[in-house]
C-alpha cells in the first residue's frame, strides 16, 4: 500500500516558492494595484479628452 503522506512529503521538500514571503506577496499586490490604476488613468484621460461627435451627426429622432 502506498503511504500518501510520505509521497506528498517527499514532493514538497523542494519548494519552488520559498522566496514568496509575506513581504514579497504584499509587494506583488501593491504592484498590481499600481499598474491597474495607471491603465485606468490612461483610459479615463483618453475618454475625457477625445473629441465629441457633432450634434448634427446624431440621428436620435
Amino acid at each position: 500500500m502506498i503511504n500518501w503522506f510520505l509521497l506528498f512529503q517527499a514532493q514538497t521538500q523542494s519548494r519552488p516558492f520559498d522566496f514568496m514571503t509575506r513581504e514579497v506577496f504584499d509587494i506583488l499586490i501593491i504592484a498590481v494595484i499600481i499598474v491597474g490604476s495607471a491603465f485606468a488613468a490612461v483610459r479615463l484621460y483618453r475618454d475625457f479628452t477625445r473629441p465629441l461627435p457633432d450634434e448634427d451627426d446624431q440621428q436620435g429622432d
